[in-house]
């Protein structure tokens, strides 16, 4: 038994685990989730979650190179405790988020564990859901990681991100670095005779 999953095994091995190539859709996702607590002079002033779920679907124009678009949804929650000055609260936001990306992969086709680098834009609507207040950002997103073939189509994906953003119309930049995990399809259209 040893020896036949063995050799299944070393067989995989020389599969091509990734349709990288021109002509290939690539469709898929990515979550994050993330918890804050900030703080001054010892005294706690917010604590914070958020979940964030991103979809994309892109095309290799070219081998490798894929080009194509996202949309996110983030959902946040940050809870202010009471101090001197000022009394609890809650603040909730929702945000909408779409762009375009690049993404490049380094390796050949065929390696079962390939890396690539992504990087994209994004504009942002910001809604308080307390005060149906709207805001608008402009974010960019440099990311890089592995891409694990689990078969010839799917993949699952570790990635490091920057990611800078910057209000629309008021003053506001932030930058943060975020750890992602997701999947993506990689598949070809059968041609129709």
């Amino acid at each position: 038994m040893r020896i036949l999953l063995l050799v299944c095994f070393v067989l995989s091995l020389n599969v091509s685990f990734a349709q990288l190539e021109k002509r290939t859709w690539l469709l898929g996702g990515d979550a994050t989730y993330s918890r804050s607590e900030s703080s001054s002079d010892g005294t706690v002033f917010s604590k914070g979650n958020s979940l964030q779920v991103g979809l994309n679907n892109g095309y290799f124009f070219w081998d490798k190179l894929a080009l194509g678009g996202r949309v996110s949804l983030l959902n946040s929650v940050e809870k202010y405790p009471l101090n001197d000055n000022r009394p609890e609260g809650k603040l909730r936001q929702t945000n909408w988020s779409f762009g375009p990306f690049v993404r490049y992969y380094f390796l050949p086709a065929q390696k079962r564990i390939n890396i690539f680098a992504d990087a994209g834009g994004m504009y942002s609507i910001w809604t308080n859901n307390s005060t149906d207040h709207v805001s608008k950002a402009w974010s960019a997103t440099a990311a890089a990681g592995p891409a694990i073939f689990l078969n010839q189509n799917i993949a699952l994906e570790l990635m490091l991100a920057y990611v800078h953003y910057s209000g629309v119309g008021y003053d506001y930049k932030s930058n943060s670095l975020q750890f992602k995990a997701g999947f993506q399809i990689h598949f070809k259209k059968s041609k129709q005779g």
